[in-house]
């Protein structure tokens, strides 16, 4: 799907579920073995055959293209996402606070 964070612009697909399409079942699920005798070895496999169809000429599909979106009511504001990585003052200062805490559980009495 396309979407230009400058225009706010997309595509939109909608669909009738009802109407939309069918599961072709051509082999059920079976187990096929063969036999490599030249290397000793059994094999053991799980085959099956089906494919999938749209109804109708595809009238239960539409696309609505070059939709103007807006922000959702309800979305939640802008996170600060905080990287963790091994070159990160960030990381370097939680391990040094991590390393305080667990001296201190060490010699915790309890």
């Amino acid at each position: 799907m396309n979407f230009n964070v400058q225009t706010k612009v997309t595509d939109i697909i909608m669909f009738n579920s009802r109407n939309l399409g069918a599961l072709i079942v051509d082999e059920k699920p079976h187990v096929k073995s063969w036999d490599e005798p030249q290397y000793s070895i059994q094999n053991l496999g799980i085959e099956e055959s089906y494919g999938f169809s749209v109804l109708n000429e595809g009238q239960a599909i539409a696309v609505a293209k070059n939709v103007k979106v807006r922000q959702n009511e309800m979305s939640t504001p802008e996170a600060l996402i905080i990287s963790l990585g091994a070159n990160s003052p960030v990381f370097e200062s939680t391990q040094r606070s991590c390393r305080r805490h667990a001296v201190r559980l060490l010699q915790s009495p309890f």
